[in-house]
């Protein structure tokens, strides 16, 4: 009975100091695991500070995230472009022109041409110059006023080499879609229009030199 007791009391202290050992080992292995995570966190944090100290653009007051930077929404954009097709018309008018007004116009046409006007398209945010074509210049818009203009063109070298009695005007106008605009004492200034999504337009400038007692190179 005595060794019955005795054996019980063995069994006992038995299961006790298993609970012990079973309980201390728990908060060594949280501890463990504990200590594993926080050096892999410090091991990550330690990756992205290198990534981010090689990007030319960090600062070093920028904050180091641990998490991805959601991508931003990208801003909405006008949609829905134009197009405006840009030409440029050079003429003559010749009044007392010899040997004839047609000599004269033939001499003032070979030497001016489209490509001597510089011409300017202003819209709605945006804005591009160009050479002056006869068959016309593309230009993309968007959608509301917009402006053609040119450099201003100098008859005296024209008067110059027609003769001393030549003198020289020019005229602008514009046909298409757009509209001329004039300053002072008939300036051509520019020529404006609307234009709206997805359409498309023509804006012609038409230039008109005129020259009185022109004399044509090689004539009487």
């Amino acid at each position: 009975m005595v060794i019955v007791l005795m054996y019980e009391k063995l069994m006992c202290f038995a299961a006790i100091g298993i609970a012990l050992v079973l309980v201390a080992s728990d908060p060594l292995n949280f501890e463990a695991v504990k200590i594993s995570s926080v050096n892999a966190q410090n091991e990550n944090n330690a990756f992205l500070k290198k990534n981010q100290e090689s990007n030319p653009n960090y600062n070093t007051g920028d904050l180091m995230s641990t998490t991805p930077t959601p991508t931003p929404t990208s801003t909405p954009t006008q949609t829905g472009s134009a197009t405006l097709l840009v030409a440029k018309v050079v003429r003559c008018n010749s009044d007392l022109g010899l040997p004839s007004d047609k000599a004269v116009c033939q001499f003032v046409l070979d030497s001016v041409h489209p490509s001597q006007f510089t011409l300017t398209v202003a819209g709605n945010n945006s804005s591009v110059s160009f050479q002056g074509s006869i068959n016309g210049t593309k230009v993309s818009l968007y959608p509301g006023a917009y402006s053609v203009s040119e450099t201003p063109f100098d008859t005296s070298n024209l008067e110059n080499q027609l003769g001393e009695a030549t003198t020289g005007t020019i005229s602008t106008a514009a046909v298409g879609h757009c509209t001329a605009n004039f300053a002072h004492l008939d300036t051509f200034q520019n020529a404006t229009g609307t234009i709206a999504s997805g359409e498309s337009q023509t804006c012609t400038i038409i230039n008109t030199i005129g020259i009185t007692s022109g004399l044509a190179p090689g004539g009487p």
